[in-house]
């Protein structure tokens, strides 16, 4: 093995370039939090972990919002949209008040749910 042309290095250079900027130009649009891992159903077609891992803590919600808090100086909030999913998200108590903060962020949230709680 020699070393790369001047050809293949400029070649190089260029395709990392474009790399990084194809990282800048992909914006978060949406973001999914699995909130629990409990749920009320064990749908053989779910995508979830709810039947191997019942034992497992939610995930606290100060913690979360902690983490929204993290990206929101780097993003528009009106342009992200939340996905609040699990398990059933409709199991944690403390759902509504999550759902409160988002808005006072100025993030639009929704949920996926089966229901049936």
């Amino acid at each position: 093995m020699g070393t790369l042309s001047i050809r293949k290095r400029l070649a190089l250079e260029v395709a990392r370039k474009m790399r990084n900027n194809l990282k800048e130009l992909h914006p978060l649009r949406q973001l999914f939090w699995e909130c629990t891992l409990r749920c009320n159903l064990h749908c053989k077609h779910c995508g979830s972990d709810c039947k191997r891992m019942l034992e497992t803590k939610d995930m606290p919600a100060a913690d979360f919002l902690r983490v929204i808090d993290s990206i929101t100086p780097h993003i528009n909030p009106n342009e992200v949209s939340i996905i609040v999913t699990g398990g059933e998200p409709l199991m944690r108590e403390d759902l509504e008040e999550v759902g409160l903060e988002l808005y006072r962020r100025g993030y639009p949230w929704g949920l996926v749910s089966n229901g049936l709680t």
